[in-house]
């Protein structure tokens, strides 16, 4: 539950993004790509919006879900690059960069998701999605 509950998240806050005002001109941080840190923060009030119903996981709980989604191929880290031309690019090392910021982007569709969400906990996550 507490994966899906997750999924939907990323899915609500891509849906969010993505939803933006078009005539707005894009910045760097306009990425429809949230930031493990901003889904962590996204998906704890969604949580606890529904009197409590489904308690948010610990940030290093969300961390060890985000990995295990990953590795199911369900979720992906942004490759998109945010640097100009007129800078030089490096390829940053992963060893020095905080996990925190990561851009995380999902791998299934919002229909697919909606699809799948059955059984018990579904009404829950469905309002998950519909923020």
């Amino acid at each position: 539950l507490q994966q899906k509950a997750v999924l939907c998240s990323l899915i609500a806050a891509e849906k969010r993004k993505a939803a933006r005002d078009p005539f707005t001109t894009p910045t760097k941080s306009a990425s429809k790509a949230p930031v493990l840190r901003d889904l962590y923060a996204k998906y704890s009030s969604l949580c606890t919006r529904d009197e409590g119903i489904l308690q948010p996981l610990k940030s290093t709980e969300f961390r060890d879900v985000v990995t295990s989604l990953e590795t199911l191929g369900l979720v992906q880290e942004s490759t998109v690059r945010t640097t100009s031309f007129l800078t030089p690019t490096k390829t940053p090392s992963r060893l020095g960069r905080n996990p925190d910021e990561r851009q995380i982007v999902s791998a299934v569709s919002e229909k697919e998701m909606i699809d799948s969400l059955k059984g018990v906990g579904a009404d829950l996550l469905q309002r998950l999605m519909c923020e």
